[in-house]
């Protein structure tokens, strides 16, 4: 066992410290980041993958919701005849209650695009038959646009036809 001199020790010290000083940067770089940093990379594609994911469910609820809104209008016009009177006639419960669904799958539509047209009652035609075809035609057309569209996009046209069948709802709950 070889024993050093106090000169070799100091020396030896020295470039210890030397060592340690220059590692020390070094290490500090491959530890990891603090939370004030800000998020890392991994939490940012994280965070937008989730989000590409809620607005494809988003959209596919849409696209839900207009199908079943077709099928309840197809399903209320199923219950009068080809010429009905020029009058509406007096409704059932069932009617009502298909108004009320109606109106909620027109509001959540209209809800996902934005706010709804104000002037969608003043277009609404005067006659029963009119009001009967403009609602099936409309969640018809509500229906092809909204699966035209694609998840990125606010369709006026969609916030219009949702509009207008809430105000035909609208008046003919009124009529009760």
């Amino acid at each position: 066992m070889q024993v050093f001199s106090q000169s070799r020790r100091v020396v030896l010290f020295g470039c210890g410290v030397l060592l340690w000083g220059l590692l020390l940067p070094i290490q500090a770089r491959f530890q990891t980041r603090s939370r004030q940093d800000g998020p890392s990379r991994f939490e940012l594609e994280n965070r937008a993958r989730m989000g590409i994911k809620f607005e494809e469910n988003q959209y596919r609820e849409l696209l839900e919701t207009c199908t079943e809104l077709e099928n309840t209008v197809k399903k209320f016009t199923a219950h009068f005849p080809e010429a009905p009177p020029p009058e509406a006639p007096a409704f059932t419960d069932e009617d009502i209650k298909d108004f009320k669904k109606i109106e909620k799958l027109a509001k959540k539509i209209c809800s996902s695009q934005g706010e709804p047209d104000d002037d969608a009652e003043k277009k609404l035609p005067e006659n029963f038959p009119e009001q009967l075809k403009m609602l099936s035609n409309s969640s018809q057309e509500l229906h092809v646009q909204v699966r035209r569209n694609t998840r990125h996009t606010i369709s006026v046209g969609v916030i219009t036809r949702a509009s207008r069948i809430i105000a035909l709802m609208k008046r003919w709950v009124g009529r009760r």
